[in-house]
């Protein structure tokens, strides 16, 4: 980290994507310190969409390796670093999570939105639901969902987080 921002002081910093992916990490500790941790320590369930694993699955988008950004988490989070008690990987064929966020975002395409960038993502987080450096005492689920309909996937993800969480019914 300390090379990182030796170039960008120097203005001679060429790898945005990185600096993009970091920007996601820094932002994260905020939210795990601020947010995540004190409602753990007061007992209550949290449930977090786009946490670790999304900036190393994004970060395939820009062909930067997993592995440095999974370190970076770990240096910069240190104890704020949690592994969850289940990750669940809603797997969601890329023309079908293209309509969505277009339909979602009035027509617009932000910068991942891409087919090429899409897939590399969607390749990265199933390659990472099946890496045990990623999911470690973790239980991991795929959930391979492209149209099913939304009730569903609802039904399905609660299946596996009623016994992780001791709910019997929601």
């Amino acid at each position: 980290l300390e090379g990182i921002a030796r170039e960008i002081i120097s203005n001679e910093y060429k790898n945005l994507p990185m600096l993009l992916q970091l920007a996601m990490i820094f932002d994260r500790y905020i939210h795990h310190v601020d947010s995540v941790i004190p409602n753990l320590e007061n007992g209550v369930h949290v449930v977090a969409d786009r946490d670790f694993l999304s900036t190393l699955a994004y970060s395939a988008g820009d062909n930067v390796a997993w592995q440095p950004l999974l370190q970076a988490h770990e240096e910069i989070l240190g104890n704020a670093f949690i592994m969850p008690d289940i990750l669940l990987v809603i797997d969601v064929a890329v023309e079908v999570g293209i309509a969505r966020t277009v339909a979602k975002q009035s027509g617009k395409k932000d910068y991942f939105d891409t087919e090429d960038k899409l897939t590399k993502i969607r390749n990265r987080y199933l390659e990472l639901s099946r890496t045990p450096d990623i999911t470690r005492n973790t239980f991991c689920v795929v959930i391979h969902d492209s149209d099913a309909p939304v009730e569903n996937v609802h039904e399905e993800i609660w299946h596996y987080i009623r016994p992780v969480a001791g709910i019997d019914s929601f």
